[in-house]
């Protein structure tokens, strides 16, 4: 029997979003996304072994102001639907969330799952200085995980892509070179001693890249508590655990 590759982090890139993006100053590094239609879409998965894919769009869209991302999450997430619908033996979707706002996010969620039947929720690992495991998140994650959601997290990193970001560095390397990988790290420990994983045990996370640095850091998690005596103190055994209740992609 031939390997079915299902590929849950691949990203669609609509024109209209394409534009916004870059006009608001926060598109690709490189300045422009690369060309992209459903047919070339399918011919790279073809060329890859890749049966099905989960479509997202990527970097969300904290970018516009609050009602700006809530009509464009909905016009990426219809437009997604569409594409889907055209190949539905090919193409799934995670929902695009605006996460300004808990409840346009939520409006949202119900809307593309309810509606659209999209297959789970993307979201990015951070929102400005907000990491996925803040309280401020928890009406959101609550909404998710009474419906035992997928939610693929994407790595995010504010101080080159959100525009008028005040947390610069000197470093002149691209988000995607090492801060992806690291902003996956920062978010999923944070879901764990934050104890949103416990808070939501329902929801089945899916960690971009390998889950980061993430499998290399698992003792000293532990030992933290060693140096830190305010750090929640937890054992050896269920760190382990938190670290497996997490699905990792393999896309690094």
């Amino acid at each position: 029997m031939a390997l079915r590759r299902i590929d849950t982090h691949i990203h669609i890139v609509p024109d209209f979003y394409a534009n916004a993006a870059i006009e608001a100053g926060a598109g690709p590094t490189r300045g422009a996304y690369p060309d992209w239609s459903p047919d070339l879409h399918l011919q790279v998965m073809d060329a890859n072994d890749i049966q099905f894919a989960v479509n997202s769009v990527v970097p969300g869209v904290h970018f516009l102001a609050p009602g700006a991302a809530k009509e464009m999450a909905r016009r990426c997430n219809e437009f997604a639907s569409e594409v889907a619908a055209a190949h539905p033996d090919r193409f799934g979707n995670f929902a695009l969330v605006p996460m300004h706002n808990a409840d346009y996010a939520i409006e949202e969620i119900r809307y593309a799952l309810d509606h659209l039947g999209h297959d789970g929720v993307y979201m990015m690992s951070s929102y400005g200085d907000s990491y996925l495991g803040d309280a401020v998140y928890d009406p959101v994650l609550d909404e998710l995980n009474q419906r035992e959601a997928v939610v693929f997290i994407h790595p995010f990193n504010s101080a080159q892509q959100l525009p008028g970001s005040g947390h610069k560095t000197a470093l002149p390397y691209p988000a995607f070179m090492v801060e992806y990988p690291f902003d996956t790290t920062r978010m999923a420990a944070h879901l764990l001693f934050s104890g949103a994983t416990k808070r939501f045990p329902k929801i089945k996370f899916i960690l971009a890249h390998a889950g980061g640095t993430l499998p290399y850091l698992a003792w000293r998690l532990f030992a933290c508590q060693m140096v830190s005596p305010k750090f929640p103190a937890w054992t050896y055994e269920e760190i382990k655990k938190g670290l497996g209740d997490f699905w990792y992609d393999t896309a690094l």
